[in-house]
């Protein structure tokens, strides 16, 4: 047991070496950027995912009313595993926005019904998360990641220069 303690400290000890290596330090920059900007991410992709459900929601809507008047689309396994539930609708549009399954294979099923309508709304929901709102959960990113390493950058030159005034002063003496 104290064989462990004795390695765990060994351990905390190579840690704090690696703090101080150059590459060590660009990933502090980019945890600390992520730790400062989490609450703002949070807020991205929640809005991200009040615009899949709001989707979800109108297309299972619209899917499950166009089931209803034509019996016959009962019959479509596709599109009762796209879109059958609101779910199982959420699931689809994360799977079209993260590259899950390609945009035809979605389509397929809902081309069917409507003559352009439901590709249109695919097509808005696309665009409006994927080029949209992503973009602007990368450039939250970006934000914060610039933020820390101005933040480092200014801590290095202050220490640079207290250091500068140190050698100063000793010369002087």
């Amino acid at each position: 047991s104290w064989l462990r303690v004795l390695r765990i400290i060994r351990v905390f000890r190579a840690a704090r070496i690696l703090q101080f290596s150059g590459w060590f330090r660009e990933c502090q920059l980019i945890i600390a950027s992520l730790v400062r900007g989490i609450l703002p991410i949070f807020f991205v992709l929640l809005a991200v995912l009040f615009i899949m459900f709001m989707s979800a929601l109108g297309m299972t809507q619209s899917v499950q009313g166009h089931l209803m008047s034509d019996r016959e689309a009962l019959n479509d396994a596709k599109l009762k595993d796209y879109y059958g539930s609101l779910w199982r609708t959420m699931f689809t549009l994360f799977m079209a926005v993260s590259n899950g399954e390609q945009w035809s294979e979605l389509l397929e099923p809902l081309r069917e019904l409507s003559d352009g309508m439901y590709l249109f709304v695919f097509l808005v929901y696309i665009v409006s998360v994927k080029f949209g709102v992503l973009n602007i959960l990368l450039a939250v990113i970006v934000i914060f990641v610039t933020d820390i390493r101005d933040c480092d950058h200014q801590a290095k030159m202050d220490a640079k220069s207290e250091q500068m005034q140190k050698t100063i002063s000793d010369f002087k003496l």
